[in-house]
Order: C-alpha cells, then sequence, then structure tokens
C-alpha cells in the first residue's frame, strides 16, 4: 500500500437493428445466484472460468496488518471486521472479489511449524465468502518486510540482518527497543515516514539475504506458499496466489543498480518469482500464481518471463498498483505500459492496489478516473481498502465504503463502486464502457453453454428502471436473477462463432 508521502530512492534520483425492453426496477440487492464458477486460467489476455467465459473482477482489499493478521470475523464492526455481513455489503453493491492477506508471519510464527488455526480461520473466510460470489485472491502481505522494522508481513525469525548498521540507520536515529517485546518502541518507529524505512541499512540487508536464501530463507517461504496451497488449492472461489506484495528490490546499498528494473528483475526478483513457483507447482500446478516488479516500474517491469517459464503463461498474471504520487502517469497511459509488458512476456494483469480511501470524499474523481481507464483497457481491479482494519504502515485513513464511525454504507462511495460491468462474458469482449450509458460489445462464442453475465445495481444507477437494447435483433435474449443480467442465446437461432453482439443499458 502506497500513500502520498511514499517516496523510494529511485524517485529522488530522478530515475525515472435493435430492440428495446423497458425494466422495472427491483431494489432487492442480491449477488447472482449462479453457484461459483471455478476459475482455470488465462487466455487471450483474460482470466477463463471452467465453462470458458472471460471474468472480469472489481472489488477491495482485506488485510489486517497486526496481530493475530486476520479481522474479526464472528460480527460486524464498522473498523476491524470482515464477517458474513460484510460480504452482504460487498455483494450488494456488484463486488466478486476481495485480496486477503495471508502474512507469513501468521502461517509460520516458528519456523518449521505451520498454525493450523490461522490458514482453517482463513479458509473460514474464502468458503464463506463462496457463498456471496466472492471470489479471493490470496496476499503474501507486507509492508517494510516485519515489526522488527516497524512494519508487518515476515515472522521474526525469518528477518536477518547481523552485521548491519543498526536499524534504521541512515534514516534516523538507531532504535530504542521495547524491553518487553524486543520490537523497536512507538517513538521510533514513528520519527520518520514509514515508507522511508526502506532505504535503512538493515532492511535492505534483510531483504538481500532472502533472496540469496540465507539460511534456507527464500526456501522456507517457498515451502509455506505450497503449503497455502495444500489448504486453498481445492476452493471454487480460489482467484490465485499473490505472491508477495510491494517486494523491494535487494540490497541498493551493495549495488545501486539494483533500483532499476531492468536490474533487480534479472538479479532477484525473476530467480525468486521462478523459486516460489517451482514449490507451489508441486501442490497445485493449475493455479494461478500472481507476481509483481518494484513500484516504480515506469516503463515496463523488465521480465523476460512468467514465473517458471513460457509454460506457465496461462497460469500467470501480472500485478500492479497504481497510486499518481508514484506512478507520475495518468492511469489510462500507465495502464497501456502494463499490457505491453503482459503482450510481451505471457499472462494476463491485475491492478491490485490503488487509493480507495474516502478522504471525506477527496479521493472519488481520482478513484472514478482509475476504474474508467481499466474499463477501457479491460482490466479487472482492486482497491486499497475495505476498511482499516489493523492501520499500521499508513497515514491516510483506510476507510471508504463503509463510515468507521457509524458502520453504514457511504452511498457516494457504493455508487461509484457499483458501475455496471460484465462479469463473465459468453466469449471474446471487444470493449466494456459505463459512462451513463453501459455498452458492452463481444464476439460471440455458442459453444459456451453459460449465460454472459452483467451486474447491475439498481438503486443507485436504475432507481427508475433501466433499458437494454441489443443488436442484432434475435440473437440472444436476457433474463433478470437478482443483480445480474444473464444473456444467453435464443434457442434454435444459428448463431456463428465470432459473431459480434452489442449490448447496451440505459437508465431511464
Amino acid at each position: 500500500m502506497i500513500i502520498k508521502q511514499k517516496v523510494y530512492l529511485v524517485l529522488l534520483l530522478s530515475v525515472i437493428c435493435t430492440y428495446h425492453v423497458i425494466a422495472i426496477p427491483n431494489l432487492e440487492e442480491r449477488a447472482t445466484l449462479e453457484p461459483t464458477a471455478k476459475i482455470i486460467g488465462i487466455k487471450n489476455d483474460q482470466y477463463i472460468d471452467e465453462f470458458g467465459r472471460q471474468r472480469f473482477f472489481r472489488g477491495l482489499n482485506v488485510v489486517y496488518k497486526g496481530f493475530p493478521y486476520y479481522p474479526k470475523i464472528d460480527a460486524f464492526d464498522p473498523v476491524t471486521s470482515f464477517a458474513e455481513e460484510d460480504m452482504k455489503i460487498l455483494a450488494s453493491v456488484n463486488m466478486n472479489v476481495i485480496r486477503l492477506g495471508v502474512l507469513w508471519a501468521g502461517v509460520e510464527p516458528i519456523r518449521g511449524k505451520y498454525n493450523e488455526t490461522y490458514l482453517k480461520i482463513i479458509k473460514s473466510i474464502v468458503d464463506k465468502c463462496n457463498s456471496y460470489g466472492i471470489y479471493v485472491l490470496l496476499d503474501s502481505h507486507q509492508d517494510v518486510m516485519s515489526d522488527k522494522f516497524c512494519g508487518e508481513g515476515f515472522p521474526r525469525w525469518a528477518v536477518h540482518a547481523e552485521g548491519a548498521w543498526s536499524f534504521p540507520l541512515p534514516i534516523g536515529p538507531a532504535a530504542i527497543y521495547d524491553p518487553v517485546t524486543g520490537l523497536p518502541d512507538k517513538a521510533t518507529c514513528e520519527r520518520v515516514n514509514w515508507a522511508l524505512l526502506y532505504l535503512s541499512r538493515a532492511v535492505n540487508i534483510a531483504w538481500q539475504r532472502l533472496y540469496d536464501n540465507y539460511e534456507g530463507l527464500r526456501d522456507a517461504f517457498a515451502a509455506q506458499w505450497a503449503k497455502i496451497a495444500s489448504v486453498f488449492k481445492n476452493c471454487d472461489n480460489l482467484l490465485g496466489y499473490d505472491l508477495l506484495n510491494e517486494p523491494w528490490p535487494g540490497d541498493i546499498y551493495h549495488n545501486p543498480f539494483l533500483t532499476l528494473p531492468k536490474v533487480n528483475t534479472r538479479e532477484n526478483l525473476s530467480p525468486f518469482w521462478d523459486a516460489i513457483n517451482t514449490e507451489l507447482r508441486k501442490v497445485d500446478n493449475n493455479g494461478i500464481v500472481v507476481f509483481t516488479g518494484v513500484t516504480w516500474d515506469l516503463f515496463g517491469n523488465d521480465f523476460d518471463h512468467v514465473p517458471g517459464g513460457p509454460a506457465y503463461n496461462n497460469r500467470s498474471v501480472f500485478g500492479y498498483h497504481y497510486y499518481k504520487e508514484i506512478r507520475i502517469k495518468p492511469p489510462n497511459i500507465d495502464f497501456q505500459v502494463h499490457l505491453e509488458d503482459i503482450g510481451r512476456i505471457g499472462g494476463s494483469s491485475l491492478l491490485t492496489e490503488f487509493e480507495a480511501a474516502y478522504n471525506n470524499g477527496k479521493n472519488l474523481p481520482g478513484i472514478l478516473e482509475i476504474i474508467q481507464a481499466a474499463d477501457k483497457y479491460l482490466q479487472s481491479w482492486i482497491g486499497w481498502q475495505y476498511k482499516d482494519f489493523f492501520p499500521l504502515t499508513r497515514q491516510l485513513p483506510g476507510d471508504g465504503l463503509v463510515d468507521p464511525v457509524s458502520g453504514k454504507v457511504r452511498p457516494d462511495v457504493a455508487k461509484t463502486f457499483s458501475r455496471t460491468f460484465a462479469e463473465a462474458v459468453s466469449g471474446n469482449t471487444v470493449n466494456m464502457q459505463f459512462d451513463k450509458e453501459f455498452k458492452l460489445v463481444y464476439k460471440i462464442d455458442p459453444s459456451i453453454k453459460k449465460p454472459t453475465i452483467i451486474k447491475i445495481q439498481e438503486k443507485y444507477h436504475y432507481p427508475n428502471g433501466f433499458i437494454i437494447n441489443i443488436s442484432p435483433n434475435g440473437k440472444v435474449e436476457w433474463k433478470k436473477n437478482g443483480n445480474s443480467i444473464l444473456v444467453s442465446p435464443i434457442k434454435g437461432v444459428n448463431i456463428q462463432n465470432g459473431e459480434v453482439i452489442t449490448i447496451s443499458i440505459i437508465a431511464k
């Protein structure tokens, strides 16, 4: 997660024929009643479900950064819960994915001993999400690596900075440590912006030792992913495995050229992803792996293959973040860069973070700009984040959709997030956009027996009903099911493979 003040070394160095149907509004807010279709791979740059449909995702992060590394699950709370009521809220605004934090510190707090209780609780969240049509991307989240560095993510035993300057030198004076916890005290952690702690010498050495497999650390990280995969691989609503959030490039003091994406991908990140992929694939050879580069790869990620090589192109996704203070370029231009990368190395791409905090409504125009660009480039997205939960390594309040005091859904945020979109497309999507009028253009594949699904939210976008236009006439028909418009070929009608279908939905 990146905030406005987040600064990395590279930036300091300046690196870088039609029929009409009138529908009566149904204000009942439900998820689609169809069973969740398993995502089986990537084709033509898009997610594919078990029925052959392209799938698109809209959602928010659910990452609890402090112990016990999972949110409150037994009852709703405006700030700390992700219980069944929260899932209902997301489903009511047509969100169909979460990026769920599964922190290494929670999975393996003691080396070689996996926390089965933790994994069981995380799996209960995944399973309950399935009841609401919500997919889950499992995220090994970190920010500044560990609580040993005022952050979160890695267990303490996995952080080795022996021989380094005292943390957080040279960014600030040596830490004062809490005599009970043995961790840097609150004053130390609040002395400088948390993101600048990445520039401390100790943090750089700890990251490089992970990449170098010092004392088997890389092997241990890979093994915990294999353990995670063994628990979740059969979940129908598993979207994939996000291997590591915002990795630091390594020891930039020893090798300053690691700040350059072309160097850090070759020297550290690409070999690291290959190693993790190898272990994970021993357990789940079919799941989707999400890998990433450094957050400042403004001109491309410079990978030359997906984790494991071209054989895994149909099971690999490049995850990226968009925070304008770091990415600099407008989202539509930035997204083009990622698509060019995917065209070069294969796989697909997914926007796994962008600023989705409410900030007294000031962020809504920026949020809208990002998700409109995502529509244009057919990108699925996951905003940061659903609630504040445990706001470590955060300065801007993280609440967005739910008011942290009243616990009620903010209507203006709900309207922004619940924009009409095609969740499933029975063919190849050509164009999808929503600017007052929703428009979907796709090349139909009549061999796919399941319907195209368009998610609508009548309360915020169609309070007086809507009109559906479909061309050409007499090829497909639609019916409404909860928040879903289901579009299927008309029985007995001859439809050619690749025939273009255009659907528009207009508010009355």
